[in-house]
């Protein structure tokens, strides 16, 4: 087929070549393959939710005959893990935060307009940051109530 496995997603531009030579060559398109999907598929998740919740730690196998991707193996992030939710792997945010310190800009990731990983990385710690302290601030306000209506 054309563009590779993911069909459209790697297809060039649809512009007729022209034979003007001043126009520049047109460039080939970045080669977008399948092992590019799980993570693509990680942080779409993350942007899908607001980052509120993410599928991360995916395997992909890619079946060539019915030209389709089996994503298994999910884990789920939940930004509010305190509870665990989704269970004992739910690392929430850090574990956010660990997927976009390793991720890797791809083709993909550029064409569906993703923002680079460093940056939501700092957008996730910093975020942590934000609902510990929030966290904090109401433990020592419940704290301070508690005690006053004891004395």
């Amino acid at each position: 087929g054309r563009g590779g496995p993911l069909g459209a997603l790697a297809e060039g531009s649809e512009e007729e070549e022209s034979d003007d030579d001043e126009t520049p060559a047109r460039q080939t398109p970045e080669r977008v393959t399948a092992a590019m999907v799980p993570q693509a598929f990680s942080h779409f998740t993350y942007e899908k939710t607001e980052g509120k919740k993410m599928v991360v730690d995916l395997q992909g196998v890619w079946d060539a005959k019915s030209r389709r991707i089996l994503l298994t193996d999910p884990c789920i992030l939940s930004a509010n893990n305190a509870d665990r939710r989704y269970g004992r792997t739910d690392r929430g945010r850090v574990g956010m935060a660990a997927f976009f310190s390793s991720y890797q800009d791809t083709p993909l990731s550029r064409r569906l307009g993703f923002v680079d990983g460093a940056t939501r990385e700092a957008e996730v710690i910093a975020l942590d940051m934000r609902a510990r302290r929030n966290a904090k601030d109401r433990a020592e306000a419940e704290r301070v109530v508690a005690q006053a209506m004891v004395d």
